[in-house]
């Protein structure tokens, strides 16, 4: 397979927009750390296509683009281990209310 049909495959692929779960931006609406990985791999799509075409300001953005993901990345798994045993205050809601 020669490398234009090989990078036209590529397009046609459900990669595209981090359609690799089902349904398109599921991790990130229920805030799961699996949405990094899979966001940089995009990224990584997208700088290969980029290249390609030969629009590098685009490719460059897309370094910027896993550059944040993985600053992201970092920050989440080290907010994650912060919060471990820590507890929740209490809402407004569910707190009893003070009468005077």
């Amino acid at each position: 397979m020669r490398r234009k049909e090989a990078l036209l495959l590529l397009q046609l692929a459900p990669v595209r927009e981090g359609a690799l779960i089902p349904g398109p931006g599921r991790l990130a609406v229920a805030q799961r750390i699996e949405t990094f990985p899979i966001g940089i791999a995009n990224n990584v799509f997208f700088i290969v296509l980029f290249v390609d075409a030969r629009l590098y300001a685009d490719a460059g953005l897309q370094v910027v683009y896993i550059v944040l993901g993985v600053m992201g990345w970092i920050a989440w798994a080290s907010s994650r281990r912060m919060l471990v045993g820590a507890t929740r205050k209490p809402s407004l809601k569910s707190s009893p209310q003070i009468r005077r």
